[in-house]
């Protein structure tokens, strides 16, 4: 039982860290990030929630159409 306990929260937190470098890759895909000085000489990069770059991409969707409404009238 606890050895199976472990695994799955080996397993959980391998996930919880990939999805937070997907959400770093977005976010620096995006341009949206930021860094500031952390504790240490270290480095803090700060990204959006999961809504924030839903809602980013909403944005960007929305320019792109219009965009292509504008080229196709040309």
């Amino acid at each position: 039982m606890r050895i199976e306990l472990a695994t799955r929260r080996v397993q959980r937190d391998a996930i919880q860290r990939e999805l937070g470098e997907l959400r770093a890759a977005l976010c620096h895909t995006l341009g949206k990030f930021h860094r500031e000085p952390g504790p240490q000489g270290l480095t803090i990069i700060s990204v959006l929630s999961d809504e924030e770059i839903f809602n980013e991409i909403q944005r960007l969707r929305t320019i792109a159409e219009s965009v292509e409404e504008q080229n196709s009238e040309l």
